[in-house]
């Protein structure tokens, strides 16, 4: 799952910027170690010796930055077009499922409970991990996702997040973000890659799906897409994002080795 719980815990004092100053944040884990740190019944990090190493890798990252291209530094696709080399590779791979994030969340802390059976299965669960899903701005494909929010000239790619918890035992909720890539003026006064939300959507599946219920840019929603999330890092099909001063989160489009 991504940042759109219920709410959220203060991010951990490993991935502050000012740990960006320990040389040892400098060594990083690669993606592929990081990969078999993910617990696959809970879908999420428990080790915190392994969240440190998560830690390194999102904030090393970000210290390095990830800047838009240069014209020089683009590539041609299949059909022709001239794109940056980093919104190929998103859209090429397409999908991204969560992996990590350095901050806490409650279906989180439920997830990690899943295994024992206790009294958390009754709360807000996480189902399965979210995913992130990325297609060119220019092509039909992407016409969904332009019209469930606003585009403009200035938009590289669309982004859709779906994410899926139950409520107690037996309602489904899906909470699905659109959003856009464009360039923005980050550190240094440099241009960086953001992405800007541009609208939510929750749905509940209840009387065993007899009845739907669908609400468009919810509050609780609308609250936590409203910081733009940074891209700071981008390695072997990894990418990871910085949601404003909360936290760091990443996603992976090679999602298949994990632990038991």
């Amino acid at each position: 799952s991504s940042s759109s719980s219920s709410s959220s815990s203060s991010s951990s004092s490993s991935t502050t910027d000012e740990n960006s100053d320990n040389p040892e944040i400098n060594v990083k884990a690669l993606p592929s170690q990081l990969r078999t740190t993910i617990q696959k019944r809970s879908n999420v990090v428990t080790n915190p010796e392994d969240r440190r190493r998560w830690d390194k890798w999102l904030i090393a990252g970000n210290r390095q930055k990830v800047f838009p291209p240069s014209n020089n530094d683009t590539r041609i696709s299949s059909g022709g077009e001239k794109r940056p080399a980093l919104i190929q590779e998103l859209c090429n791979k397409r999908e991204f499922q969560f992996a990590y994030r350095s901050y806490a969340n409650v279906e989180e802390a439920n997830a990690i409970c899943r295994p024992f059976y206790n009294w958390q299965w009754f709360k807000f669960m996480m189902v399965k991990p979210g995913r992130m899903r990325f297609s060119y701005a220019d092509q039909e494909e992407a016409a969904e996702a332009s019209a469930a929010g606003t585009s403009n000239r200035n938009t590289l790619a669309h982004v859709t997040n779906s994410e899926h918890f139950r409520l107690g035992l037996c309602v489904p909720l899906t909470i699905q973000w659109w959003g856009n890539i464009s360039t923005r003026k980050g550190a240094n006064n440099k241009d960086m890659y953001y992405i800007e939300w541009t609208k939510t959507q929750m749905r509940l599946s209840l009387l065993g799906g007899l009845k739907k219920v669908v609400k468009d840019n919810p509050a609780v929603c609308q609250k936590l897409s409203a910081l733009p999330w940074g891209i700071c890092a981008y390695d072997d099909g990894m990418i990871g994002f910085k949601r404003g001063d909360i936290g760091y989160l990443a996603y992976d489009s090679k999602f298949d080795g994990r632990k038991n």
